[in-house]
């Protein structure tokens, strides 16, 4: 039997995955292939060196170090297709990344070596069982995957033998929990309550189930071999509420609101099964929106909308209300519902403190002074609002509605969007924020990494919330963008600016300035565009107000879009 196991950084680029040694020097995307190792390759040779059984463990699954140089890097693994007698297992799923952990090994090696000297596991079994922990570890942000082609019964911890010989006509059965007394069921028949020792039961596949009354059923098919004992770790979950409340704001405080997937009229803090609900917001004399919205059990969601007045047939120029927020900014809608906040002018600290957590060494703090206000959008640019320009949707969540905003955009391609949005409004006033001009809004005022504080919740942004600032507690992962305008604003009206999707900026990237500036534009040579704010899969870190990355101006990625500003 061949076996092949790796941990640390492994990296997939057009559909090969590499493994990367901890002494490479690698500049380059191109030194990959020279540098690195081809998984592919490794499990070639194992199959040509004559191996009735080969397996190969990848714990490689993590987020790419070098996806700030690289073009074509994709986040995760890809699966390779294991040929006869192989299996194959990742630390997550295709295309996803997996937890470091906080020991000497990864989360997904820690539950291998817990299992693998199990002498009554076959290898399915070993992997089936750390795949459920790994999972409920990670609360369901990690799901460890495996590709098999084993023609027999194969075990780890055997003693040479690779299969087993069938020694009588029964097996046994043992069970564990993560809570004591619930009881084991078997073929719908009642056998003991855990912990449950070696019960003896006939071979061939049983129906188990793991219950206790305040837990949801444990359910699972379990394989009894002949002469063997098969291990079953139950982990029961808390039952909580089965139902979420949904609030709906609006303004007009009297538009209406429907929910166009059920039937049931919409009713403030109506309750709902958890799931993805279509929000329809109308009123008389204004325009109509909608917004795909994800509700959880035990959830109370509150989310607002605010309508513009409907168009006249003349397209009007974008009107400046005579309202003003609380900080003194006035608005501005054009045509096509944007809005945009007015930001004036100031000056603050550009880039982070020596001592803000997980800094990044491109963060140099210095002085940047604005001298001339500008307007901002106030979110993110939508999917609707992009195909109302352009008469398409590059996005690779459409489903999420014309609310959510438009990804997989280039900062070449939103160069067009513009230029054909300031031919649309008769203007030459739309353009990208300019990297100076998007932290001194994402900031509003603040010297916190975020503008919300010195943690970011995920009631408060769209993250990876199993991966906080150091000493905020954990969220929800939600791993997809939502719609923009889901979370609070901050102090100066702006949504979103933290997560969701990273948005491009105007300016090439480069090292800041060592000394005080004035209205910079970044740059003047380079080739990569700077993309700002952080998105759903990305962890807290990489949503600061201070974060910045470098990235080909022709690259299009699922969490990469933008956000207009315009000149007064």
């Amino acid at each position: 039997m061949g076996l092949f196991f790796f941990a640390g950084h492994g990296m997939q680029i057009r559909g090969n995955n590499y493994l990367i040694p901890v002494d490479v020097h690698i500049k380059r995307e191109k030194d990959v292939e020279f540098e690195a190792v081809n998984a592919g390759r490794v499990l070639g040779a194992m199959e040509d060196s004559g191996s009735k059984v080969n397996i190969v463990i990848l714990d490689a699954c993590r987020d790419n170090p070098f996806k700030r140089i690289f073009r074509s890097a994709n986040r995760g693994l890809s699966i390779m297709q294991a040929s006869r007698g192989s299996f194959v297992a990742y630390a997550t799923s295709p295309g996803s990344v997996a937890a470091d952990g906080e020991g000497r090994n990864g989360i997904y090696t820690q539950y291998i070596l817990k299992y693998m000297t199990n002498r009554d596991l076959m290898v399915e079994e070993v992997f089936r069982n750390v795949r459920k922990d790994v999972y409920a570890k990670t609360n369901g942000s990690q799901l460890p995957w495996d590709s098999s082609s084993l023609m027999g019964r194969v075990y780890l911890a055997s003693s040479g033998a690779v299969t087993d010989t069938p020694t009588s006509t029964q097996g046994r059965l043992s069970v564990t929990a993560n809570v004591s007394d619930a009881e084991v069921i078997v073929d719908g028949r009642l056998i003991g309550n855990t912990p449950l020792t070696a019960m003896a039961l006939s071979t061939g596949s049983h129906r188990v189930q793991v219950k206790k009354k305040g837990y949801d059923t444990y359910r699972t098919d379990v394989e009894i071999s002949a002469g063997r004992t098969a291990s079953l770790e139950a982990w029961l979950t808390e039952q909580g509420p089965k139902t979420g409340r949904l609030y709906v704001n609006t303004e007009p405080s009297k538009a209406r609101v429907r929910i166009l997937n059920i039937g049931p009229v919409f009713q403030q803090g109506m309750d709902l099964a958890p799931g993805d609900y279509h929000v329809e917001v109308s009123a008389a004399g204004y325009g109509k929106q909608t917004r795909w919205v994800s509700l959880s059990a035990g959830e109370d969601k509150r989310i607002g909308f605010r309508l513009a007045g409907t168009e006249p047939a003349a397209r009007p120029a974008p009107v400046v209300s005579p309202s003003a927020t609380a900080t003194g900014q006035s608005r501005i809608t054009n045509s096509l519902d944007m809005e945009f906040v007015f930001i004036r002018p100031g000056t603050f600290m550009m880039g982070s403190p020596s001592n803000e957590p997980k800094r990044d060494k491109d963060e140099h703090q210095h002085r940047v002074t604005l001298t001339r206000g500008y307007y901002l959008q106030t979110t993110e640019l939508t999917q609707g609002q992009w195909k109302r320009v352009m008469g398409s949707n590059p996005s690779g969540f459409k489903n999420c509605g014309d609310d959510c905003p438009v990804e997989k955009v280039s900062w070449t391609s939103a160069q067009t969007f513009i230029q054909k949005l300031n031919q649309k409004e008769g203007t030459d006033k739309y353009r990208l924020p300019t990297e100076a001009e998007w932290e001194y809004a994402a900031r509003a005022g603040t010297k916190t990494p975020f503008s919300f504080g010195d943690c970011l919740s995920t009631d408060q942004a769209n993250y990876d919330g199993n991966y906080p600032m150091p000493g905020c507690s954990k969220g929800r992962y939600r791993n997809k963008p939502v719609a923009v305008g889901s979370f609070p604003a901050n102090a100066w009206g702006l949504y979103d600016m933290h997560g969701n999707v990273w948005e491009w900026c105007q300016d090439r990237h480069g090292d800041y300035p060592t000394g005080s500036v004035t209205d910079p534009n970044g740059p003047s040579s380079g080739e990569d565009r700077v993309s700002r704010g952080g998105s759903w899969g990305n962890y807290a870190r990489y949503c600061r107000s201070a974060v910045r990355y470098g990235g080909s101006p022709d690259g299009r990625i699922y969490y990469l879009g933008f956000r207009l500003a315009r000149t007064r």
